[in-house]
């Protein structure tokens, strides 16, 4: 039709209708498509349904391509047209100026106009035949594959409302034809036999696991048991851990008290250390004040004797000068008046050497009183220095008995204080066990509820575990009559060679 238009509207309206029945054609493998996806059929049917859309779409873009070559032909008519009425304008122009001419011009135009018509009704004839075998080719093999599929797809249906209506998965689809659907139905065949097997392992599986769920629940009444046992006994170490945390509380408040006692303690070490300590410096200053005075009563011992030498001396020289007055006097006797002069002043130094030899008599005993007091003052003395220095002995041993008792005040106060943050700590992780200790009888509570729903789900899932098994009997399945096996299996065609692009006898019913 396309070919045999003349007109560009003639062309339009057989463009538009080839193109209405691509559309119908289209929507009919849609449809199909349709079909084959509703009973889940492998990918390569897709693909065929794909292929041929294609071919459809290829036969549509084959006929637009002939329709532009039509407008073409009838663009170039219309050139033909317009360079004839030209040539005929010319003709009649020349026509004026030679008869002959225009004669013989108009015989050629004509020859010229009717080679190139003839050509051009050859041209249409030939394009009208190539469209038309397109279109028939096209046709028959459209009609060709929709027909297999349809028929396959009849099959397959039939096969698949029987398994449904029977239950029995140990049936397979029939194959007879050797084309892309004998792969589909290769592959349902399979996905049956798969069923089948699962259909036998949960069957199988709903049995362990009837047997499972009631050793679940002996297992879950056990814990049951065993967790309310756990849980009293929690109870009772959460009563032992509060009277813990009591007690460690009052030991370190106790430890505190000693803390501070210690502290004061080592306070007043430290101050009789340090009265301790200027006592020490006192005594030695005393101990070099006796020590002086020792050495000034020592002086006053020497100096005394050498004042006793000196009144011996004086003695001495009272005797003497007692013998030289009486020696005086005697020679005055002697000398008569001459000498009686002499004799009173011998008389007078006789009575000065009487007094000063009893001046010194008095003197002799006071310097030996004297040297017998400072004798038992250097004794004494002697005696405080000894003391003293024991004093200073004894101080300095009281100073590091003090120093001894600061630094062991010291280091108890540091063990106090140590012990004093470990009972906190102990107080504080005490505490924490104890909330630990409730935390775990809440989960242990938990747990023993937690038991009791278990136990409960349990009798549950043995319920559904034989519902289950009663649901599965109702089919067929490898595990009551043996494995189920395709009743064709064919290789899938090579690329390149798929059957729906010829017609083939396969189609058959």
């Amino acid at each position: 039709m396309i070919m045999l238009s003349e007109t560009p509207a003639e062309l339009d309206r057989a463009t538009a209708e080839v193109q209405a029945i691509q559309a119908r054609i289209s929507r009919n493998m849609s449809q199909a498509g349709k079909g084959i996806k509703e009973i889940k059929s492998s990918g390569f049917v897709d693909d065929t349904v794909a292929a041929i859309n294609g071919a459809v779409a290829s036969a549509g873009s084959s006929l637009r391509t002939i329709s532009a070559s039509q407008r073409k032909v009838q663009e170039n008519m219309t050139l033909v047209d317009s360079s004839v009425k030209k040539v005929k304008m010319v003709a009649l122009e020349q026509g004026h100026k030679s008869e002959a001419n225009v004669q013989s011009t108009a015989q050629e135009q004509q020859k010229f106009v009717s080679v190139v018509t003839q050509r051009v009704d050859l041209f249409k004839k030939l394009l009208i035949g190539i469209s038309l075998a397109v279109i028939g080719l096209v046709l028959i093999l459209t009609i060709t594959t929709t027909v297999c599929i349809v028929r396959s797809l009849a099959r397959l249906n039939g096969s698949i409302v029987a398994i449904a209506e029977t239950g029995d998965f140990t049936k397979t689809a029939e194959i007879r034809n050797d084309d892309e659907f004998a792969v589909t139905i290769n592959a349902f065949n399979k996905l049956l036999d798969s069923f089948s097997r699962i259909l036998a392992k949960v069957s199988e599986s709903s049995g362990k696991l009837t047997g499972s769920s009631q050793g679940l629940t002996r297992t879950a009444q056990a814990i049951h048991s065993t967790t309310q046992e756990q849980s009293t006994s929690v109870g009772q170490v959460a009563a032992a851990a509060v009277e813990m945390s009591q007690t460690i509380s009052m030991v370190s408040q106790n430890t505190s008290r000693i803390a501070q006692s210690a502290t004061e303690a080592r306070q007043l070490a430290a101050c009789g250390a340090d009265v301790v300590s200027q006592t020490g410096r006192e005594v030695q200053e005393i101990a070099r004040t006796v020590q002086e005075s020792t050495v000034v009563m020592q002086t006053l011992n020497e100096r005394s004797q050498q004042v006793g030498e000196i009144v011996d001396v004086i003695i001495e020289i009272t005797d003497q000068t007692n013998l030289l007055a009486l020696n005086a006097a005697i020679e005055a006797a002697r000398a008569g008046d001459h000498g009686r002069g002499f004799a009173v002043v011998a008389d007078e130094v006789r009575k000065l050497a009487t007094s000063t030899a009893e001046a010194t008599v008095g003197i002799t005993e006071r310097v030996k009183a004297i040297q017998a007091d400072a004798a038992q003052a250097v004794t004494a003395m002697n005696k405080s220095l000894e003391r003293v220095r024991l004093g200073v002995e004894h101080a300095g041993q009281a100073g590091d008995s003090l120093r001894q008792i600061v630094e062991s005040v010291t280091s108890l106060q540091g063990m106090a204080s140590e012990i004093a943050t470990a009972t906190v700590e102990l107080s504080s992780t005490a505490e924490q066990i104890s909330t630990d200790i409730v935390a775990i009888e809440k989960v242990s509570d938990e747990t023993v509820k937690a038991a009791a729903a278990i136990a409960v789900e349990s009798d549950a899932l043995a319920g559904l575990s034989v519902e289950l098994k009663t649901e599965i009997s109702r089919f067929t399945h490898t595990g009551q009559q043996g494995p189920a096996l395709p009743a064709k299996c064919v290789n899938p065609p090579d690329a390149g060679k798929l059957s729906w692009l010829k017609p083939s006898s396969n189609c058959a019913a």
